[in-house]
């Protein structure tokens, strides 16, 4: 699997290869791997609507509606959306927010 650095402020997977911003941690790349596996799982089409789209979707959500909302109540939010769970959990991915 290929792994491709950029210059954004964000990493997606848009299913057979993974792209990470440039300060990524090591959570950031096994969540995202975690979605590389979901490709994987779901194949091409269905990944697209079961994974990408909803999470595209719930981050411009996220960046709409949730301003006010702390950093960590954000996060929560956005990793507890299913799609996003079930990439922490296939990546190995263990978030800790107390």
């Amino acid at each position: 699997m290929k792994v491709v650095i950029w210059k954004g402020r964000w990493s997606f997977c848009p299913g057979p290869f993974i792209v990470m911003h440039k300060n990524y941690s090591y959570t950031d790349y096994r969540h995202e791997y975690g979605h590389h596996l979901q490709y994987k799982k779901y194949g091409l089409v269905k990944y697209y609507f079961k994974v990408a789209f909803p999470s595209i979707f719930g981050w411009w959500k996220d960046k709409l509606f949730h301003k006010k909302w702390t950093w960590k109540d954000r996060d929560k939010w956005y990793y507890s959306q299913p799609w996003e769970a079930e990439a922490d959990l296939l990546g190995g991915v263990k978030r800790n927010y107390s």
